[in-house]
């Protein structure tokens, strides 16, 4: 259209100068809105001839953004004709002297006469590849066509800078059609391919490597709405946006989607969008959303559906858990999710799996053959049990056998609906009550309510990896609090073992999960059999009873920091007291103390001894045992007293020792059955 104004008014200006077979018409400038050219100089010669030549040339056209920048505009045109009101350029050609798009030498040709025209650009060199672009106008009607090879990406996006100083490198090619009447726009038809694409964000969190994408895209208006189909095509290269790291090479993706966009509502449905990733997962969903203030989601439906959780949880769901209390968990089964959103708000979700497999590389949790089904509202009028099975459940190396919860999920909390038992160890956990609640900013909180039976402490002993108990672990759980991230149980757990008891009281613990657990509690021992004992311990054999409390045990980490314990023959023991030559070292290593000359002599005599009682005790703070023992002596104190024949008293003399120190003493006790007499 600025074309045929020019002409125009080459033919009907008065100050047009004529030569003999030339006509030539100069402008200083002419302006309209969002644009304007200065230095214009159009001319036609040949005028006596069937055809003409026309030249046109702008010395400066200023255009709105980003086509700011043209210093020179020159077009001429060799087989140029007029006549019967039609114009025709046949054999044309375009320069522009741009800092942005250069072009040089490009084919044009177009055609105007009353009721249409047409304009047509043909193999233009731009951005190091070929553009070719044709268009035509008849009465208020338009069409637009434009294709693209080999196009680079980066010199393109120079125009928004912004963008362009992320572009690294990639090339474009497209093709294109859209048509349309007066300046409303009524189909729309685009097929792109980007080929190793590579961009990085300024911050670094997002990046491109050598993407390969293909693109398609078809619109046309409605009554009220734009309605579209798309369709997207990941074939290679990678995306990183962290923390997500997404490699198409290995597996590509196609993302198709359609829907109307009512622009008078400002609002966008989408009737389906579908995900796909092969041997990960498939999303499908539809939506309404609004960009009327903000953008924002009034509704939604997704449906997630993967045979593979863990190709789905290793690609989507560890880079998320890296440095949290999730670290080193992987999934693998079946899933299908279904999540509905309201106002920028989940409204509601159901999951069902089968064949859940859960690791952890921590030792912490495991499940084995899982499934079920997973029911969370926040319609308070609804009521969807939800429940979860499996064939085995490990939580720190303990082993729990098969058994099924059912229970209620809702809004902010989760509520058991039945008791349940599960086989643990030759006995069982049974779970009375349990409902979890959540707080607004603030920690979760839960409760509990079972009871243990008859759990094999051998078994238990074998699978903690501690040294081999005998005996079974029972006990009712009257409750058990989780506020602020501390763990708290109320009531005794009653251990039967060694032939004696051991209660378990005021248990609490806090960051249970994570790296550094700590752990409160307090310990009763009631006449444990010493020989069943020192049996399992390899301390040597001591035959009697013992009885004693750890008070104010605390632990990091599973490792003791300070406590307040005394171990020792209960009052009015009438069992057999009986000490061989190994215990008898041991003790008297423990204490950093020796036999008495006497008992010295006898320990060559004699492979056991008699006593009348044995105590020991120790106040542990900052990394230190403070000793106690029976009876204090001037120099030192007694480990074992004496009784009956042959006798033997232990001494200790070091009233203060390392923990660590005692710790190796320990240890070397345990891990030898050799014993030296001099």
């Amino acid at each position: 259209m600025v074309l045929l104004t020019l002409i125009v008014l080459l033919f009907l200006s008065p100050s047009m100068t004529y030569a003999l077979d030339n006509v030539t018409l100069k402008l200083d400038s002419i302006e309209q809105q969002g644009w304007s050219f200065e230095g214009v100089t159009l001319s036609l010669s040949d005028l006596s001839e069937a055809t003409q030549q026309l030249r046109s040339t702008i010395q400066y056209l200023r255009l709105p953004e980003p086509f700011d920048h043209i210093k020179l505009f020159d077009l001429q045109c060799s087989d140029f004709s007029w006549g019967n009101d039609e114009i025709h350029c046949r054999k044309g050609q375009l320069s522009i002297q741009s800092s942005s798009l250069p072009l040089n030498a490009v084919a044009v040709s177009f055609h105007i006469d009353q009721d249409s025209s047409q304009i047509a650009l043909d193999d233009m060199p731009v951005a190091g590849g070929r553009l070719s672009v044709s268009a035509v106008i008849k009465q208020d009607n338009w069409s637009l066509v434009a294709k693209g090879t080999g196009l680079d990406i980066k010199t393109i996006a120079k125009l928004q800078p912004d963008v362009g100083s992320a572009i690294q490198s990639g090339t474009l090619s497209f093709s294109m059609t859209s048509s349309g009447q007066g300046g409303e726009v009524k189909t729309l038809s685009l097929n792109t391919a980007l080929e190793r694409l590579s961009a990085q964000s300024q911050d670094g969190r997002f990046a491109l490597e050598n993407l390969s994408l293909n693109m398609s895209l078809k619109a046309e208006p409605g009554d009220e709405a734009w309605r579209w189909l798309s369709q997207l095509n990941l074939t290679g290269g990678a995306l990183y946006s962290d923390p997500l790291y997404l490699d198409f090479t290995e597996q590509p993706a196609t993302v198709a989607a359609a829907g109307f966009w009512q622009q008078a509502k400002q609002q966008i449905l989408l009737d389906y969008l579908l995900i796909q990733q092969p041997g990960v997962a498939e999303l499908r969903a539809d939506a309404r959303i609004s960009y009327r203030n903000a953008w924002s989601i009034e509704y939604a439906q997704l449906f997630l559906s993967t045979q593979n959780l863990e190709s789905l949880s290793a690609i989507y769901l560890s880079p998320y858990f890296a440095g949290t209390a999730l670290e080193g968990l992987s999934i693998k089964g079946h899933m299908d999710a279904d999540v509905v959103l309201k106002d920028q708000s989940i409204e509601s979700v159901r999951v069902k799996s089968d064949s859940l497999g859960l690791d952890d590389t921590k030792q912490r949790l495991s499940i084995k053959k899982g499934q079920g089904t997973f029911h969370w509202t926040t319609r308070e009028e609804a009521h969807l049990p939800s429940w979860f099975s499996w064939e085995q459940l490990t939580i720190y190396r303990l082993p729990m056998g098969p058994a099924k919860l059912i229970f209620e999920a809702r809004t902010n909390a989760i509520e058991l609906l039945t008791k349940t038992r599960f086989p643990l160890l030759d006995g069982y956990l049974r779970v009375d009550k349990f409902k979890w609640l959540t707080k607004e900013n603030d920690e979760p909180d839960f409760y509990f309510e079972g009871a243990v039976r008859n759990v094999s402490l051998a078994q238990l002993s074998e699978a903690l990896d501690w040294a081999p108990l005998s005996g079974t672990l029972s006990g009712n759980i009257p409750g058990v609090d989780y506020i602020n991230g501390k763990l708290t149980v109320d009531g005794e757990l009653l251990i039967r073992v060694f032939d004696g008891e051991v209660r378990l009281k005021d248990l609490a613990a806090s960051g249970f999960l994570t790296d550094f657990p700590q752990v409160y509690a307090q310990l009763e021992f009631d006449r444990l059999d010493l020989g069943q004992l020192t049996q399992t311990f390899k301390t040597g054999m001591i035959e009697g009873r013992l009885s004693g409390f750890v008070r104010d045990l605390y632990l990091e980490n599973w490792k003791p920091v300070s406590f307040y314990a005394w171990l020792g023959t209960p009052e009015n023991d009438d069992s057999r007291h009986r000490i061989s030559q190994k215990a008898v070292e041991n003790l008297t290593t423990f204490g950093g103390g020796a036999t008495d000359i006497v008992s010295k002599t006898f320990l060559q005599l004699f492979e056991t001894f008699s006593y009348e009682k044995l105590g020991i005790g120790c106040y542990l703070s900052d990394g230190v045992c403070q000793v106690m023992a029976l009876e204090a002596t001037e120099q030192g104190y007694y480990i074992v007293k004496g009784g009956g024949l042959p006798r033997i008293d232990v001494m200790g003399y070091n009233p203060r020792i390392d923990w660590n120190v005692l710790l190796e003493r320990l240890q070397r006790i345990s891990a030898t059955d050799d014993v030296v007499i001099e």
